[in-house]
């Protein structure tokens, strides 16, 4: 697996550990990392929609998101940029600074995790 370039490692990186979270349980919204102090800056959480039910319109910020659908149909939509299917398989992105919605258009629930990143001047290799 290919490993970020990075000419020297901050000390502050050694104070993470790995984590295992599981994930699969539960219905409706379950944080599952909270940035610091479990990371550097990562947060990521699962979603359970129901039919129907959608996440809430809100701002990725100066932010970077992906989506991993796991289960069920649904759409993303977004204020500037055209909506994308939201399927079972599918990673979508979500750029910096985008108005996003997440609905289920399907029968069953809609199941995703959702993994939120700052974004890091080009160059840098962890967050300030």
């Amino acid at each position: 697996m290919p490993t970020a370039s990075c000419t020297s490692q901050s000390s502050r990186s050694r104070d993470f550990k790995p984590l295992q979270v599981p994930f699969a349980e539960g219905e409706g919204y379950r944080l599952l990392l909270e940035g610091v102090p479990a990371t550097v800056g990562m947060r990521c959480g699962r979603v359970v929609l129901k039919p129907g039910e959608a996440a809430g319109e809100h701002s990725t910020g100066q932010h970077e998101e992906v989506l991993v659908i796991l289960e069920g149909k649904g759409e993303l939509w977004f204020q500037d940029f055209p909506s994308l299917s939201a399927e079972e398989g599918h990673l979508l992105y979500v750029p910096p600074d985008s108005v996003h919605d997440v609905k289920n258009t399907g029968n069953a629930p809609l199941r995703y995790l959702y993994i939120v990143a700052p974004v890091v001047e080009k160059g840098k290799c962890c967050a300030p």
